[in-house]
C-alpha cells in the first residue's frame, strides 16, 4: 500500500505543539477516492474482523460508505505491511460534531493501538470534534480504558432468527 498520503506529516506537526505525539507505527486516513485502489487489500482483514461484529454492517455498505466519504479509513502498517485498520464516522448533534470510532481489527493490536487513537484523536480535534465516541466488543474496555474514556452505555442483542418459523 503506497498511497502517496500526506495526512500523518499534518499530525505530527499538528500534536508536536499540542499534545506532544511520538508515532512508532505508520498510521494513514486513506481517502475516499483511494479506495477502490486499496480494497483488495484491506478486504481480507475487514472480513476477518466482520465474523466478530454481531452483523452490525455487512462489507458491500462498509465500502459504499468508505467511496463517498461516509466512513474514514485508517490503516496501520508497520514494516511496510498491513497490521490494522480502522472506520471512523463523524456525526453531528446538537452539542457539536462527534467522531465516532465505529470498527477495529488487525493482529497485534497492543503494539498499534495507542498510536491509532491518538492518530484519530488528532483528526478529530482538527475537525472540531467535541467528543469520541467507540463501538466495541467488551475485550476493547482495556485499551479505552488505558486512555482514560468511559463506558457510557451497553449493547443488549438478541437472536430471534429461529422463532421465524
Amino acid at each position: 500500500m503506497e498511497i502517496a498520503f500526506y495526512w500523518s506529516a499534518i499530525l505530527k506537526l499538528y500534536c508536536n505543539g499540542i499534545m506532544n505525539i511520538q508515532y512508532t507505527n505508520k498510521i494513514a486516513y486513506v481517502a475516499p477516492i483511494h479506495i477502490p485502489t486499496i480494497w483488495y487489500e484491506i478486504e481480507p482483514m475487514l472480513i476477518e474482523g466482520l465474523k466478530r461484529t454481531d452483523d452490525i454492517i455487512t462489507k458491500e455498505v462498509i465500502y459504499h460508505k468508505l467511496a463517498v466519504g461516509e466512513f474514514l479509513l485508517w490503516t496501520v502498517q508497520q514494516e511496510g505491511k498491513l497490521v490494522g485498520l480502522a472506520l471512523t464516522e463523524v456525526g453531528l448533534t446538537q452539542n457539536g460534531a462527534i467522531c465516532y470510532i465505529f470498527f477495529v481489527t488487525g493482529k497485534g493490536m497492543k503494539s498499534w493501538f495507542e498510536d491509532l487513537h491518538d492518530n484519530i484523536l488528532a483528526w478529530a480535534l482538527h475537525h472540531h470534534c467535541v467528543k469520541m465516541k467507540a463501538l466495541g466488543r467488551i475485550g476493547w474496555l482495556k485499551f479505552y480504558k488505558q486512555k482514560n474514556w468511559q463506558v457510557k452505555s451497553v449493547e443488549y442483542s438478541y437472536t430471534i432468527a429461529d422463532k421465524l418459523h
